[in-house]
């Protein structure tokens, strides 16, 4: 059971376990004004070539990424790389994303969460988003050396994060984003380090175009949705079911079941599973990432994402079996 658990966490939790104070910010009264400039940010972000440096802090750790995006005759096409240790990232195209790591063969799925919260917040339609979140102008600041403007997404309610995103001011394409808890403490941040706009794309796009003959066999995200026998009866407004199924998550370990809820920005995960006998990590803090354990006997639900803790406690001990 140990190792069932191990399975859950480890893929789900990377984040960081110490908060920071994120500053002081002042909000317009005119949210028409944040939602146009929200706006504004997606279009620049979708209709541009670019390659953008930046790095994303979280658990205390640096992590540095280059994200590029063209537009081709292929459409438009995006391409995320992590830039330490051996290669590894994603890139999407259209509906597919195709997952790759060095010495791994690439792996690719259709109609799937974009694994990003920052690519998210360019490409995840406003009308979605917006139904969760105010947008507010928040004043100006430079990043990268570069002027940017401040848009704070405000969570409508405490069981979510909200984000302070910088959109520059030239180009509107997107900078860097910060994760700040319902009191305004810094969860994780993407802080812009170089921002190149391209008349073409860069030749990381094109290898992406020129490789589409090649890419693997795509899956369907989750397949068919299965019906379990049991509900949750606190899921927060604005989660929609984007997953459910049942499965086994390796050789001789038992059956899950598994159901992922989005907002658009956030996700989070509520498994049921058989029983672990101790409770020896009964809640996991690490950074907008949590994992909380609730033990209904015979079952264990787990609620892990990305999700103040509070919430997913709400969301597990919500749990009503059948």
């Amino acid at each position: 059971m140990r190792t069932l658990l191990k399975y859950l966490a480890v893929p789900l939790l990377a984040g960081m376990s110490v908060l920071a104070a994120a500053g002081d910010f002042e909000l317009s009264a005119d949210s028409a004004g944040g939602s146009e400039l929200f706006a504004n940010m997606q279009k620049a972000s979708a209709s541009k070539n670019y390659e953008l440096l930046f790095t994303r802090v979280s658990a205390g750790q640096i992590e540095p990424v280059s994200f590029s995006h063209g537009i081709t005759e292929a459409g438009s096409i995006s391409h995320w790389l992590f830039l330490d240790g051996e290669p590894s990232g994603y890139f999407t195209k259209g509906d597919l994303i195709v997952y790759f790591a060095y010495g791994t063969e690439p792996f690719a799925v259709r109609n799937a969460l974009l694994p990003s919260v920052f690519v998210r917040l360019m490409q995840v339609p406003a009308e979605k988003i917006l139904k969760s979140y105010t947008p507010y102008i928040a004043g100006e600041k430079r990043i990268a050396g570069r002027l940017s403007r401040e848009i704070r997404l405000s969570a409508v309610d405490n069981s979510r994060y909200s984000y302070i995103l910088h959109v520059d001011s030239k180009t509107d394409i997107l900078l860097g984003a910060e994760v700040v808890s319902h009191n305004n403490n810094l969860v994780e941040s993407f802080n812009a380090v170089d921002l190149a706009v391209l008349d073409t794309p860069n030749a990381k796009v094109q290898n992406v175009e020129n490789a589409s003959e090649s890419f693997p066999v795509p899956v369907e995200n989750g397949g068919k949705p299965e019906r379990f026998s049991w509900n949750l009866q606190e899921i927060p407004s604005g989660f929609e079911p984007v997953f459910s199924q049942r499965y086994a998550l390796g050789d001789g370990l038992d059956m899950v079941e598994h159901v992922v809820y989005s907002d658009g920005i956030a996700d989070f995960s509520v498994y049921r599973i058989p029983l672990i006998g101790n409770m020896d990590f009964p809640v996991v803090r690490q950074g907008r990432t949590n994992l909380y354990r609730h033990q209904v006997p015979p079952y264990e639900i787990i609620a892990v994402g990305d999700l103040p803790l509070e919430a997913e406690k709400r969301i597990a001990e919500s749990y009503r079996g059948g």
